[in-house]
């Protein structure tokens, strides 16, 4: 029994990497309406999202019943990332257990004679990294406004926020410890005229 629960877990980990069959759409498109139904709606049943999986001009149909008259927007959910590369960068995940989170990703031969992935590690400043996500978050959003789409239709833009966070987080502890420095250069200024008035 332990062995078709370990053999179900890594078939059910790598769909979910590969985004093979319904994971992909869960992934890409489910998950990420959910946290914004979170976000925006917050805890309540008076909202439904239906996920609309296929190729028409929406991904979701919103019935918003809080309101009277009950009102129907539309949600579209896009993904900011390297497109081929992100896919790779799964590959090699779930081949190695590992991945760089960014730097080269080098595809080799083909799926039908055999392909060869190889990731470089490479070391990118903070800021670097923020920025190619927010080109990836602006090229994602130009992919989308040459569509049409209902009225009342919101776009979800999904992109990695883990370099932005932690530009922000690093830009307020910069920010954090220049006003310690400046506070404890003041107490010691302070210290020392007192220390010379009493000389």
């Amino acid at each position: 029994m332990e062995d078709k629960l370990a053999s179900f877990n890594d078939d059910g980990v790598r769909a979910l990497r590969l985004r093979i069959g319904l994971m992909k759409p869960l992934v890409e498109e489910v998950y990420p309406m959910a946290v914004y139904a979170c976000k925006k709606y917050g805890n309540t049943d008076l909202v439904k999202i239906r996920p609309a999986i296929g190729s028409q001009n929406y991904d979701a149909i919103v019935t918003d019943n809080s309101r009277s008259p009950a009102s129907v927007s539309y949600l579209e959910v896009t993904q900011a990332h390297e497109g081929e590369e992100r896919h790779l960068r799964n590959v090699y995940l779930n081949e190695h257990g590992f991945v760089p989170g960014h730097g080269p990703i080098k595809k080799a031969g083909t799926k039908k004679r055999g392909m060869s992935i190889s990731a470089d590690f490479k070391a990118e400043s903070v800021p670097e990294m923020a920025s190619r996500e927010l080109g990836k978050v602006l090229s994602a959003v130009k992919r989308k406004e040459r569509k049409e789409y209902p009225p009342d239709t919101s776009l979800i833009v999904w992109f990695d926020d883990v370099y932005t966070d932690r530009h922000h987080e690093i830009l307020r502890q910069r920010k954090e410890a220049k006003s310690r420095t400046l506070q404890a250069r003041k107490s010691y200024n302070n210290a020392a005229r007192r220390q010379g008035s009493e000389n």
